[in-house]
Parts: structure tokens; C-alpha cells; sequence
């Protein structure tokens, strides 16, 4: 399984980001914002499909949580160990928790890390070219 973010910024519907596409979709999303504060939206034929999806929430902080917008609630815990994949070993990481999926992100990497247990599934990063 694969996921890719794009390099190139696209403007679709007046929104504007990255495309990102994912293992469990045909269609790319668009993740707009930056830092600790994304939003992606669906995309079907070329057009955002609303609603949006809070992604990333700021601040990042243990114990805060958010609505994404689809009926997901997420929260925010520290990872308190290093995260270790095949692209390497991170510090700094932080678990968005959900009733069924964590996300782990690290400081200067992003995703590195995602396990469903509806799916049954763990995603890991390999390889990084930065």
C-alpha cells in the first residue's frame, strides 16, 4: 500500500494546497494550511466534495481535542518514545487519537505512522528524501 503527497500547489474551488492520495481512495484529497492546522477535502471528477476534514489541529498539546468536521472527534497525545520505522528512528512525535485510527506525526518529518483497527492494518513510513 502507498500514499503520495504532491510537491505542486493546486487551487481547486478556491481552495488551494497539496494533493495527498491515499491507500483506501481513488481520488487524491486536497490538504490545505500549514503547519500544526490542516484541512483536506475530498475530491471527485476534479472538484471538492464538501465537507471539509480538520486533519491536523492546532495547538498540539496533550489532551486537546477537536471535531474533524465528518463526525471523527481526535485528541492529541505525546508520543513519549521515539518512533521507530524503516525511514528511521523520530523524536518529537505526537499521536492523533480516534475512536478506531492513530496518526503519529513527527516534528520536521509529518506522517510516519498510521494503524486502523477497523481495517487491521499499520502503515509505516520507509523511506524519506529530505
Amino acid at each position: 500500500m502507498t500514499a503520495v503527497a504532491s510537491g505542486q500547489g493546486v487551487t481547486l474551488d478556491g481552495h488551494t494546497g497539496k494533493f495527498y492520495r491515499t491507500f483506501c481512495v481513488d481520488e487524491p484529497f486536497l490538504v490545505e494550511g500549514q503547519g500544526d492546522d490542516l484541512t483536506a477535502y475530498e475530491t471527485k471528477d476534479g472538484l471538492i466534495v464538501l465537507p471539509a476534514f480538520h486533519y491536523i489541529h492546532s495547538p498540539v498539546e496533550t489532551g486537546e481535542t477537536w471535531n474533524s468536521g465528518r463526525g471523527d472527534v481526535y485528541t492529541w497525545q505525546e508520543a513519549t518514545e521515539a518512533v521507530v520505522t524503516r525511514a528511521g528512528s523520530f523524536q518529537n512525535c505526537w499521536h492523533r487519537e480516534g475512536v478506531d485510527t492513530r496518526i503519529t506525526y513527527c516534528r520536521g518529518v509529518g506522517l510516519v505512522r498510521a494503524i486502523g483497527s477497523y481495517g487491521n492494518y499499520q502503515l509505516d513510513l520507509v523511506e524519506k528524501n529530505f
